[in-house]
């Protein structure tokens, strides 16, 4: 009833004033959140306030507090008497229960809400020990202004806990909050230097302390500017509250929460980033998620180049903003494949023209290749290599894959994306990519991300440690970026692995990165989805995530690949495929030794096709053209081969051969002409047109 103690009530008002402190993993505070009631509280157990603040307390508040039950009669009888004599209401006797349940239960201050404060303070102590309502008053008194509760005061006032006050601290806190306004110490340091002075003799008539250590409490100059609100890591900060706050019931109220973030790589990442972005032109949006291979823990995550940047969008976290991730995805697809069997490094995967319910993928460069190997396929990240796997893996079960490495957002439809998802034709959130690119450098094994310290350690198994270790060798790949300012980076010990992306139409650039230590991933765009040519990953995204892998790693971190798990064995240099006995051009390639691979079988095994490929016309060699400005113009015609024939100038794709007849109208110079099947397979001519003179 209104007339007894609800321990109900009170859960309802530490719920609504607890505030929020979100800390790095060694306890540096990062940012503070205010409580519903928009007011600063940090409950703490009372053997987190010092001593000096408890007895200062009970001095200047309720000397008979320990003794009486909740009411102190004596002091109620003495103020009455007191305030009959005077006439008017000279005298309160409101012990530390009662002040309790009032700030519990705020009410108008009547004798009848008197009366029921002082039934409530009688029922609260016979349902809590004196410590838990001390706890409460300590926790819920007001220190001025916004400031509630001795934990807030002391980090405000004096920049520490609340356990950490001495003695000059704790009797000018104490002195607050009869008058919160008066008394606070920033703005009436006077005043507030006077009423410490009644506490210190409080505390000395209760026998607390002796008078030297009074004399030198009451000469300490009073220095208790507010101290500002903390503001670090403000991305990673806010997300951490909202995923602490999303736990639901059953989490403990709790003034700090330990956080796995390392702020000193949250301000190597931060730094490093702001920089990058600011000599991109058409750039200013970026993000850098940083991932500790062992742990699972994010060391950090930066949301943009900053945060206060209102005109970009700074506030806008593009570190969990879905983005297209364009070639990122590709190593989990070959991952599958490695594990399934059917291919191996070395196998040799067409890319020429091809066409799939009429989805044509091009390969970046808009060039074909021909017959390359998927380690080429994956380096080069070759879009038409990439494509065909994925048929064969299918869909569905890639994004199933996916998923299992913490990649979610995918719909459960897999017909929305079809085959363009492996080259960007799904969303993913950059946290979650840094996150699943761990399992290479954990040798196939995905450990569970971390927020916060107290976040439980879970693993599960996703790749074999051999396909792990084959994609780690094959992403130490430093060849794709010669000629490039990354060359530089990649030089040195310990080697990265990296993968980079770049969504069509130049709107993101990406790049996920990794040494033994840690996995990061850098995202690069506009948070409003503006396109810029810069936003290229190997140019733009590559440089900026190497160079955070070698400011944060120690430099005698391990070898990726020192023990790795594959194994080396003879491979047809046609196929790529474990050699036969037929295979006439053997090469080293790896494959993972437990698992018992079907061998190549091009040679004779399979059914011969009809005839290999054959270029018809034109014929190599020299052409001399007359003098008119008009282009010699050359019939292009094969034979032989599977399916449709592609032709290519140069590199430059000139058409097809489906039944009519192609002719090319060729320049002056010195050129080279193409020819590719269906499978693959490719033929070539040089020719040299000269002009008459």
């Amino acid at each position: 009833g209104c007339f007894t103690f609800d321990e109900r009530t009170l859960s309802k008002v530490k719920s609504e004033r607890r505030s929020t402190t979100i800390l790095d993993k060694d306890g540096v505070i990062l940012r503070e959140f205010r409580g519903k009631s928009d007011s600063w509280t940090f409950w703490v157990p009372l053997n987190r306030i010092s001593p000096w603040l408890r007895k200062a307390i009970i001095a200047v508040e309720d000397k008979r507090f320990k003794s009486h039950p909740g009411v102190d009669f004596r002091a109620v009888a003495r103020a009455a008497a007191f305030n009959i004599l005077r006439m008017r209401r000279v005298s309160g006797a409101s012990t530390l229960t009662m002040q309790t349940m009032r700030m519990i239960s705020p009410a108008r201050r009547t004798y009848s809400a008197k009366i029921a404060e002082s039934l409530k303070a009688l029922s609260a102590e016979r349902k809590a020990s004196k410590t838990e309502i001390l706890e409460w008053y300590l926790n819920l008194a007001p220190f001025g202004g916004d400031i509630y509760g001795a934990e807030a005061a002391a980090r405000f006032y004096f920049g520490k806990s609340a356990a950490e006050l001495n003695l000059p601290e704790a009797a000018l806190l104490a002195g607050i909050p009869q008058r919160p306004t008066a008394y606070r110490p920033d703005r009436h340091p006077a005043k507030a230097a006077e009423r410490r002075k009644r506490v210190l003799e409080a505390m000395l008539e209760c026998g607390f302390i002796a008078e030297s250590e009074k004399s030198a409490a009451e000469i300490e100059k009073v220095r208790a500017p507010r101290r500002p609100v903390a503001f670090l890591a403000p991305h990673f900060a806010l997300l951490a509250e909202r995923l602490w706050n999303s736990r639901g019931a059953g989490v403990p109220p709790s003034a700090d929460i330990r956080t796995t973030l390392d702020q000193n790589i949250q301000s190597v990442c931060e730094t490093a980033l702001a920089e990058h972005v600011a000599n991109l032109a058409g750039v200013v949006g970026g993000a850098v998620v940083v991932v500790e291979n062992k742990t699972g823990a994010v060391r950090a995550l930066v949301g943009s180049p900053d945060f206060f940047d209102v005109d970009h969008q700074g506030q806008v976290n593009c570190a969990i903003a879905k983005r297209s991730p364009g070639s990122t995805l590709k190593p989990f697809l070959y991952a599958m494949t490695f594990d399934s069997g059917t291919t191996i490094p070395s196998t040799r995967i067409p890319d020429a023209p091809c066409s799939f319910n009429g989805y044509s993928p091009m390969n970046y460069d808009k060039r074909y290749h021909g017959n390359v190997s998927a380690r080429e396929a994956l380096v080069q990240s070759y879009n038409i290599p990439a494509v065909k796997l994925l048929r064969n893996i299918g869909v569905r079960e890639f994004i199933g894959k996916m998923r299992e490495c913490g990649v979610g957002g995918f719909q459960n439809k897999s017909e929305l994306y079809g085959l363009s998802i492996i080259l960007g034709g799904a969303r993913a959130r950059l946290v979650d990519l840094t996150t699943a690119y761990t399992v290479f450098p954990n040798h196939g094994v995905l450990r569970n991300r971390k927020f916060f310290a107290d976040d439980r350690d879970e693993e599960r198994r996703v790749f074999s440690a051999a396909t792990a270790d084959m994609i780690i060798d094959i992403l130490l790949d430093t060849e794709r970026s010669a000629g490039t300012p990354l060359a530089a980076l990649l030089s040195g010990e310990p080697r990265i692995a990296w993968k980079t992306g770049t969504s069509n139409g130049f709107h993101d650039a990406w790049t996920i990165g990794y040494d033994s230590e840690f996995t990061v991933g850098v995202w690069l765009g506009n948070p409003n989805g503006a396109a810029s040519k810069k936003l290229i990953g190997l140019a733009a995204a590559a440089p900026l995530c190497v160079r955070i892998i070698r400011r944060i790693s120690s430099k005698n971190s391990a070898p990726l690949l020192a023990s790795a798990s594959f194994a080396e064995t003879d491979v047809c240099a046609e196929s790529g495929m474990v050699a036969c006995r037929k295979c006439e051009t053997i090469e080293r390639g790896l494959i993972n030794p437990k698992i018992r691979y079907r061998k190549c079988d091009i040679h004779g095994i399979r059914k011969p096709r009809k005839s290999r490929l054959t270029i018809l016309s034109p014929a190599a060699g020299d052409y001399l053209r007359g003098a008119s400005e008009a282009p010699m113009k050359l019939k292009l015609r094969s034979s032989g081969g599977s399916g449709t024939a592609y032709w290519f100038a140069d590199g430059e794709f000139l058409g097809s051969e489906n039944g009519e007849e192609l002719f090319w109208a060729v320049k002056p110079g010195a050129h080279t002409l193409t020819c590719v099947d269906e499978s693959g397979e490719e033929r070539g001519v040089s020719l040299t047109i000269s002009t008459e003179k």
